[in-house]
């Protein structure tokens, strides 16, 4: 009994002897997290809090020697790189000071080359570091925005790695938080339920506490995803990176996003992981859970599986799966229905006092329709608002609305409907027979970069049936380019080439 408890003893003194220093004695609080997105690039490491304060020891988290030192005004600021017996390198930034030693070295080496600033690399075993020493105190310098310490580790090719998932775990039994879903139309006619343009739409969760889409998604042709979401800790307000997101379609890994290993020559591939578009649009950031093959890749995306979704006809189960760096996860799964738009028509109107009732019918497709919604404009062009019909039955499979006269006085209307097996319709509009059209009114023209190609919008500035024209001259020919109404004042052109 006594050689077995020995012997217990001997084998936990061994994994308690490979754990590392955690690298300041402040506590495990991060003010931010490895692969967390930045203005053009990724956060390569861990940012622990210092209370707000300079002055907090550092240790080194394993032994080794100081391989480089660095004082500058911007950047890490003051910083060590500890190079360890298995390869990897151990970074400290943004201190205020080194240890008594470090900075007479570091004295030393500014004196030599008559600068504050240095970046001196140093010989293997000049400054041997056992774990747990000593070696400096966190501060503020550098491009730093309130005291705190930045910790990196990284691998023999100088590649940040995880620190959370690299022996500087932390507690974290929170899971993941998903937001929102992004589906943005990567060919020419894709459409997602039945729009040219991306189309954001929330996730909710359901009593059990997990999270579902409010509705089938309908798409068209090429599609990619994006998802928003981060990562929380109990007790905290900070949001962080996840470890990892999975895009699942009928139990097949279509694209994974793996935060283990960045890389400072690739850096500013954020903007291929960060959906762009949308977040210049201030619309959220998003994570893109798909890869144009034209681009190249950051490392954190797969290396064989593109996410594109070309799927045939019929329903798919879609499932997302987040995951921090501590195993905690969280899952979306929704449906997923692949077909062309309907388009619809207004067959006839009937007015019978303050009531006006639509016929709307599918132009060309037998299949019922389900439900429709629909939206008003102001003779400006100004989405004005969505109407609650006064009645909606059903008829020869289409739908008569019935709304208040009143509410649609000089307005133009959108209707846009879905059938039973959830297919969305191409947008419906409808003006009044007594409109004002200002004829000095001239139209907007925007040209707009999306994933598919390039867009164009015209916005008449007018109500009417007029539909405008649009043609590219190009020194070999005059195209024509089809347009589509969007809205009863806007019109977009299919995705063009930018050749």
């Amino acid at each position: 009994m006594n050689r077995f408890i020995l012997y217990s003893t001997l084998v936990l003194g061994v994994i308690i002897a490979q754990e590392p220093v955690w690298p300041t004695d402040t506590g495990k609080s991060l003010k931010s997290n490895y692969g967390e997105f930045r203005h053009r690039h990724f956060h390569m490491g861990i940012d622990i809090k210092t209370g707000e304060k300079e002055g907090a020891s550092v240790f080194a988290v394993e032994d080794g020697y100081v391989s480089r030192m660095v004082a500058n005004f911007k950047g890490y600021g003051r910083a060590l790189y500890v190079l360890h017996p298995d390869g990897k390198t151990s970074v400290y930034a943004h201190l205020s000071q080194f240890n008594p030693k470090l900075e007479r070295f570091l004295k030393y080496y500014q004196n030599m080359n008559e600068s504050y600033i240095l970046n001196q690399y140093l010989e293997p075993n000049k400054i041997n570091v056992i774990k747990g020493e000593l070696i400096g105190y966190t501060g503020n310098t550098g491009y730093s925005f309130g005291p705190h310490l930045h910790f990196e580790i990284r691998n023999e090719k100088e590649q940040p790695l995880n620190p959370q998932t690299n022996g500087f775990a932390i507690d974290d039994r929170q899971s993941p938080e998903l937001k929102e879903l992004a589906l943005i139309p990567l060919g020419k006619n894709s459409r997602v339920n039945g729009s040219l343009l991306p189309v954001q739409m929330p996730f909710f969760r359901n009593p059990d506490g997990l999270y579902e889409l409010a509705d089938t998604l309908n798409i068209f042709g090429p599609v990619g995803l994006s998802i928003r979401t981060n990562d929380r800790r109990q007790g905290f307000s900070e949001t962080y990176q996840l470890k990892t997101i999975e895009l699942i379609i009928d139990g097949k890994l279509e694209h994974k996003l793996d935060f283990d290993v960045l890389d400072y020559n690739l850096n500013d591939r954020v903007q291929l992981v960060r959906n762009h578009g949308l977040h210049r649009l201030n619309l959220g950031s998003f994570h893109n859970l798909f890869h144009l093959k034209e681009n190249p890749k950051s490392t954190v995306q797969s290396d064989h599986l593109s996410g594109i979704l070309k799927l045939p006809p019929g329903y798919h189960k879609l499932i997302i799966k987040a995951t921090d760096a501590n195993g905690n996860t969280a899952e979306v799964s929704g449906w997923i229905f692949t077909h062309p738009p309907i388009d619809l028509v207004i067959q006839d109107t009937q007015q019978n006092g303050n009531e006006i009732t639509f016929n709307v019918q599918s132009k060309s497709i037998s299949i019922p329709l389900k439900n429709i919604t629909c939206y008003s404009f102001s003779p400006s062009g100004f989405a004005d608002k969505k109407i609650d019909p006064l009645r909606i039955k059903k008829k020869d499979g289409g739908l008569m609305v019935t709304l208040d006269k009143r509410m649609i006085q000089d307005r133009s209307l959108q209707f846009i409907a879905k059938n039973i097996m959830g297919t969305f319709s191409l947008p419906l509009h409808w003006h009044p027979h007594n409109i004002a059209i200002d004829y000095n009114a001239k139209p907007d023209i925007k040209v707009n970069q999306t994933a598919a190609g390039i867009i164009v919008q015209i916005e008449t500035g007018n109500m009417g049936t007029a539909k405008p024209s649009l043609n590219l001259d190009s020194p070999q020919k005059l195209t024509d380019v089809v347009l589509e109404q969007i809205q009863p004042y806007t019109y977009i052109s299919e995705a063009l080439d930018a050749e």
